[in-house]
């Protein structure tokens, strides 16, 4: 396959992270299985990498029921493309399953495609005060979220 121009990769984050407001955790599992690569990796400021499709679902199931995250409502600010790479500055609204939001993060990413359209690199960096304050008490960041590569 040739690589992805800006717009279907700018199409690609769209719809996964149009995916990822569907209403519940399942639904948001879904939306990260759909748009992964099977080797994904996948780093956050102040939590360990993941690394693995499989891992990264595991990781997003049990954060998203530990710290009651259904969806994620996405506001792209600003969008920047890279040979394939999409770079985003964004506001994350992480909502329970109630919809009410929970916490909300300032966020610049990067989701770097493989050959065949899926996210195999996904970076994010934000201030992880606010966030680590959110996951007092639960496992999130642990050793034990990295896949069998990490």
């Amino acid at each position: 396959m040739a690589g992805l121009s800006n717009d279907e990769m700018r199409m690609k984050v769209e719809q996964f992270f149009k995916a990822c407001e569907a209403g519940t955790a399942g639904e948001l599992v879904d939306a990260f299985d759909h748009a992964l690569a099977d080797n994904c990796r996948y780093e956050n400021s102040g939590i360990a990498p993941v690394v693995g499709k499989q891992a990264i679902l595991r990781f997003v199931e049990e954060s998203a029921a530990q710290i009651d995250v259904a969806a994620m409502h996405v506001t792209v600010r600003q969008w920047g493309f890279g040979t394939a790479s999409v770079f985003t500055e964004r506001i994350d609204d992480n909502r329970n399953t109630r919809g009410k939001s929970t916490h909300v993060v300032s966020i610049c990413g990067i989701m770097i495609f493989d050959d065949e359209g899926k996210i195999a690199e996904w970076r994010d960096y934000y201030d992880p005060g606010g966030m680590l304050d959110h996951f007092a008490g639960t496992s999130l960041g642990e050793q034990t979220n990295q896949g069998p590569h990490g």
